[in-house]
């Protein structure tokens, strides 16, 4: 049973990366506590139940302000294409982040001239300083 409770909280943890938001973290970390009480001291599943979901509010209530004070995704963006950078001018696009763009702003460019991006924004992209 403690290498169900284990898991349980291997895989919550693990579900994290998704989320962000330290809730599932916590929970899992209650489930591995669990799971090394019931090696230390045997109990019945219920019992071992009820002190992962306890451990868990317990962490939960303690930890979770401080860590997303601390690690929280501040200023994150969800567009990483939303931030300016420089391009290139390639087959008549403008290559950009691992992607061409058609852009009315590169007439009379070469191919290979640098341009630089203000941006990605509704599917187009924006250019700093065009002519």
């Amino acid at each position: 049973m403690n290498f169900v409770f284990l898991i349980i909280g291997v895989v919550l943890m693990a579900t994290e990366v998704m989320s962000g938001d330290f809730t599932l973290l916590l929970f899992g970390a209650g489930f591995v506590l669990a799971a090394l009480a019931g090696w230390i001291a045997p109990m019945g599943w219920a019992a071992q139940t009820m002190l992962a979901f306890v451990l868990a509010l317990i962490l939960l209530f303690t930890l979770k302000k401080p860590l997303k004070r601390r690690f929280g995704a501040k200023g994150m963006k969800d567009n990483f294409l939303d931030e300016s950078g420089v391009g290139e001018v390639r087959e008549g696009m403008v290559f950009y982040k691992g992607t061409f763009w058609k852009s009315d702003e590169i007439v009379g460019l070469k191919e290979g001239d640098k341009v630089e991006v203000a941006g990605v924004r509704d599917g187009k992209i924006e250019l700093k300083n065009h002519k």
